[in-house]
């Protein structure tokens, strides 16, 4: 007797299963943070743990783990960040609201004389904004996510990690100052300006937008104003952000092709070539007080 090939949606809920187990069993329960990776005594990395957050709301959608456990795991994570130690000096966990690529396990403390990243910052800050949107019951421990949640984002210093530039540097190292690369060129870093530009308490102008695509060439389209990125880009780096767009902020995204001419999810043009980009405000002016609106703006909660 035959045994019958599993449905592709049964493949895809075994894998999704399998992949939010990865945050189940790497994860600090009284910090939150996760592994890096699962080698022996390896560090957390901040940008993992962000997308352990991101990932409670969906494995609660899923029945992967009950949202009483996921609410704690949450607010443990916040507590941690919030209260954790920032500060110039060498052995803290964060400096001018970023945080240290890779933390300690247990102390939460730098680990491996990293630098205080930027880009990994935003990634931790997308789970944190995210779990501030998904958790809106009207209950203490919710509510109390929503209010460190929105502490965390507001204490992020953007103006500081320019540097004096128009752009935003990768990072900054206590022995050594400012790392010496600037995020410019259509990458992940999309995610960061968004962020930044969003910020109701460190905005950065728009010209800061301006310079980051200045590398690349805008194209108009059906309409629209395309950054063009180049043949095959390397648009795994930035489906998971537009991905956290178009759910969080609701945002208005697409990928085109020369060989696809409908718009279509992300994930279904990974290996297209020639590949275009758009954010449908158009120009290379964003919305900054849109952004604004979707990152601090949105309705309350009950309780908020």
């Amino acid at each position: 007797m035959s045994r019958k090939k599993p449905t592709i949606e049964a493949e895809l809920e075994t894998l999704q299963r399998e992949s939010f187990c990865y945050f189940l069993h790497e994860t600090n329960p009284a910090n939150g943070l996760v592994k890096d990776k699962t080698a022996p005594d390896w560090p957390a990395s901040i940008a993992a743990t962000g997308f352990a957050l991101a990932s409670y709301p969906v494995g609660i959608e899923h029945g992967f783990i009950s949202r009483a456990a996921a609410v704690e795991r949450t607010l443990a994570t916040l507590r941690f960040f919030w209260n954790s130690p920032q500060g110039p000096e060498p052995d803290a966990t964060g400096y001018q609201g970023f945080y240290y690529h890779f933390l300690d396990m247990r102390t939460g403390r730098r680990a491996r004389q990293c630098e205080l990243s930027t880009v990994d910052t935003a990634f931790l800050l997308a789970g944190v904004l995210t779990a501030r949107i998904y958790f809106d019951a009207d209950a203490d421990d919710e509510h109390e996510i929503r209010t460190r949640a929105d502490a965390l984002y507001r204490r992020v210093n953007w103006h500081w990690a320019q540097n004096q530039g128009a752009t935003l540097t990768h990072g900054w190292k206590p022995e050594s100052g400012f790392l010496q690369f600037r995020w410019q060129g259509y990458d992940e870093a999309l995610l960061l300006y968004i962020l930044a530009l969003g910020s109701p308490t460190y905005p950065l102008s728009d010209g800061s937008y301006a310079a980051w695509g200045s590398t690349y060439k805008w194209q108009q389209s059906y309409g629209y104003d395309y950054l063009v990125s180049g043949r095959k880009l390397l648009l795994f780096e930035t489906a998971p952000i537009v991905e956290w767009l178009c759910r969080v902020m609701g945002g208005g995204y697409s990928v085109r092709s020369r060989r696809n001419r409908q718009n279509s999810p992300a994930t279904a043009t990974l290996l297209l070539s020639d590949l275009f980009c758009v954010f449908r405000w158009g120009g290379v002016r964003p919305p900054a007080r849109a952004f604004r609106r979707a990152l601090v703006d949105a309705p309350a909660a009950p309780g908020q």
